[in-house]
């Protein structure tokens, strides 16, 4: 039926705003009567859907909830644009090998999504729509969980299941490389000659545009030689990998951020790569892991507030969410800011920096972003989490 099950909706609603930023791009599959789209209106959500059954459009007024409506069938769809799909009530519609197309597609392309289930539930076509009809009546749990293994479950009960996949499952792997460059002085003296600004709040001290704008063949020697350390083999055969990636040299002054920085995700990226090039040991980053299984954004527009107004006193509020947010996180490991160190971690990866350093010494760091690696011959890369998927 086109109406979707409403336990657990305001769990489901909560953990989508908690997780999956508003700058995300959003597809419900199957709205049915809209209940996901009625979910996330007002919270700046970008909201299209695509719905294979055209009466439903009008119906149920379906160009009101959503910014775009689509009639299609999810087994062709183009869906590479977006970021979080919503498969509410859509897996039972699908044969097992679509279905399991489908899932395999949507993670394997690190698309992250939610999916809802009921479980043991027969039906067939509703008010003429074939597409009603239930193609797997047998899902429980552990069905689930057998079919659908890169899906985890999220909340449920014996008659319904919500589950999520998310792109926090770690596919690179965590790195630290002690005299990265070869000669890092003269990289901290090319940093010098430099033009550095102040961003908006997001992230502290200043930041040069990227180097692949300032100096193109900088940026390639130095990207390349960060990709090495993942792929050593396969960088020195000509143009067997290419990547896209941004990388900024900052610095930060510690008298105008003397507390702890907010742990947080690199979430526009696949990898993040730091080296360090100053002196100071005691201003590394650290690594972190979650307590809960929610993640609370909620110190953006504070941390915001207070980044942009630099040299005032700190506001309450600004204390307050920073406290919740170290307090909201287990440290799992610690690099200390040797000079000339490279660290390398997974970009869905927390971490933070326990303290920027003394008064008197800006951090100087070379950060790059990697935000696709692939093959030009087509073949995929290899992965520690696509290499072993039984184990």
């Amino acid at each position: 039926m086109p109406h979707s099950w409403s336990g657990f909706k305001s769990r489901v609603q909560k953990w989508i705003i908690n997780n999956i930023p508003t700058n995300k791009r959003v597809l419900d599959v199957g709205p049915g009567a809209g209940v996901y789209g009625e979910l996330l209106s007002g919270h700046g959500y970008q909201v299209d859907a695509v719905e294979i059954y055209s009466p439903y459009i009008d119906k149920f007024s379906l160009r009101e909830k959503y910014d775009n409506v689509y009639v299609g069938d999810i087994r062709t769809f183009d869906i590479s644009d977006y970021d979080f799909i919503i498969l509410g009530d859509v897996l039972e519609h699908l044969t097992v090998e679509d279905a399991t197309k489908l899932v395999d597609y949507i993670t394997n392309s690190r698309i992250e999504c939610l999916v809802a289930v009921p479980y043991e539930m027969e039906q067939g076509e509703w008010e003429g729509n074939v597409y009603e009809t239930h193609l797997q009546e047998d899902l429980t749990e552990d069905v689930m969980e057998e079919r659908y293994p890169e899906l985890d479950l999220l909340c449920g009960n014996n008659d319904y299941g919500y589950y999520i996949y998310q792109n926090n499952k770690m596919i690179w792997p965590t790195l630290c490389i002690d005299n990265f460059f070869v000669n890092a002085n003269a990289v901290v003296e090319y940093s010098k000659k430099l033009k550095y600004k102040y961003g908006d709040g997001t992230w502290p001290g200043q930041r040069t545009k990227s180097t692949h704008i300032l100096d193109s063949n900088f940026f390639k020697i130095t990207t390349k030689k960060i990709i090495a350390a993942l792929y050593p083999n396969d960088i020195e055969k000509n143009s067997c990998l290419e990547w896209n990636a941004t990388q900024y040299f900052q610095k930060i002054k510690p008298s105008e951020y003397p507390e702890k920085g907010f742990i947080h995700q690199d979430i526009s990226a696949e990898f993040t790569s730091i080296v360090y090039l100053t002196s100071e040991k005691n201003n590394g980053t650290c690594l972190y892991k979650l307590k809960n299984a929610v993640k609370d954004n909620s110190y953006e527009e504070e941390q915001k507030k207070n980044y942009l107004n630099r040299n005032k006193k700190r506001s309450k509020k600004f204390k307050e969410v920073l406290t919740k947010n170290q307090e909201s996180y287990e440290k799992i490991l610690e690099f200390k800011s040797m000079k000339n160190r490279m660290i390398l971690f997974d970009a869905s990866q927390f971490h933070g920096v326990n303290n920027y350093g003394s008064e008197n010494k800006e951090r100087l760091t070379l950060i790059s972003f990697f935000h696709s690696v692939r093959r030009v011959d087509g073949q995929p890369l290899k992965f520690h989490a696509n290499e072993c998927i039984k184990y």
